[in-house]
């Protein structure tokens, strides 16, 4: 293993629904829709013992959602840092997965 990935560390299921915001019973439940919308395979082991490269996860989030920078104006009055960023991020991530977007 190269020094670059020496602290590469794979998710566990718990760990991916953290990452994604859901609790672990909501992502059992939805695993099979989000697999259908192009969300990454484990990239080591199957059922329980699954893991899943966060880099992976993080690519098909920045795909799937849309950058309110890119697609909507700045708010009037005061600029960027009046933005919510992470709550824009966080409300369009829950969409993916209850697969409204």
């Amino acid at each position: 293993m190269s020094a670059a990935n020496s602290d590469r560390r794979l998710l566990t299921r718990a760990e991916m629904a953290d990452r994604l915001q859901v609790d672990l019973d909501y992502l059992y439940r939805h695993l099979h829709r989000l697999y259908a919308d192009g969300f990454p395979r484990p990239a080591w082991g199957n059922r329980a013992g699954a893991r899943w490269d966060p880099r992976a996860i993080d690519a098909w989030l920045d795909a799937k959602i849309a950058r309110p920078a890119a697609s909507s104006p700045a708010p009037a009055g005061g600029g960027e840092d009046e933005v919510d960023y992470d709550a824009i991020l966080n409300r369009n991530a829950q969409r993916i997965v209850e697969g409204v977007l």
